[in-house]
């Protein structure tokens, strides 16, 4: 159980956290749509996309409020934490691709690894964590945890790290099974081999959300990408 206190639930009460992310994941949105849900639901109209998104933000908030989650890091440290997990997070990929699973990559994505130049890489990758988080922790995580909390007559502070990361995995295998599993010839090990590269890493990004704010996730998993996609690119 964490000692934090409950932040003010009143639905007039707006965080102001909240216009930062608002305008910041209104502005990617236009840029593209990376994920496939969100291409899916708007038929690819770049107006529909933002508009959803902007949906998805404002109720990922309200849905955060109502259940005590934070929206800025509620620790003094989460700067560090968010950068200690990106480090950390980048080396464990290089691990699992350069390494473990090297000869079980699909296809597609070496050829994106070793085909597309770092600063494209480095562009696409920033933008896509940034709504990945947008979508999948600030909108499904917050909706999951409220759900939770209102059935459980608690708050998302009062969760166990068993609950928090039982809610974090789900929500990360809804991103997989949307947006990652490819229909590419496959083998036995392909399952394996997303489990420990997507939903492992993705698992751990909602926990932080929990645990240190939504802020903590975000700078975590997209600096992530400055270290990961230079060290991929040398080791792949």
């Amino acid at each position: 159980m964490l000692a934090t206190a409950l932040p003010d639930r009143r639905l007039g009460a707006i965080d102001p956290v909240l216009l930062v992310i608002l305008p910041l994941a209104m502005a990617v949105a236009i840029v593209g749509p990376f994920d496939r849900n969100i291409q899916i639901i708007t038929s690819g109209d770049p107006l529909l996309r933002v508009a959803s998104i902007a949906v998805v933000v404002v109720a990922g908030a309200v849905f955060a409020q109502q259940s005590g989650l934070s929206l800025l890091g509620n620790s003094a440290r989460w700067p560090w934490i968010g950068m200690g997990c990106a480090i950390g997070v980048a080396m464990y990929v290089c691990l699992i691709d350069a390494f473990l699973f090297r000869s079980d990559l699909p296809l597609s994505y070496l050829h994106e690894i070793q085909g597309q130049g770092l600063k494209e890489r480095l562009s696409y990758y920033f933008l896509r964590a940034f709504q990945e988080n947008i979508i999948y922790r600030l909108f499904l995580y917050s909706a999951l945890a409220w759900l939770f909390c209102r059935l459980r007559r608690t708050s998302a502070t009062e969760l166990t790290i068993v609950q928090a990361i039982s809610i974090a995995l789900v929500v990360q295998l809804v991103n997989v099974l949307s947006n990652t599993v490819s229909l590419e010839p496959a083998s036995a090990i392909v399952p394996v081999y997303y489990a420990v590269r997507f939903v492992v890493p993705g698992t751990l990004w909602g926990f932080l959300y929990w645990r240190f704010g939504f802020a903590t996730t975000e700078l975590g998993h997209v600096a992530c990408h400055a270290f990961l996609q230079p060290a991929l690119g040398a080791l792949l």
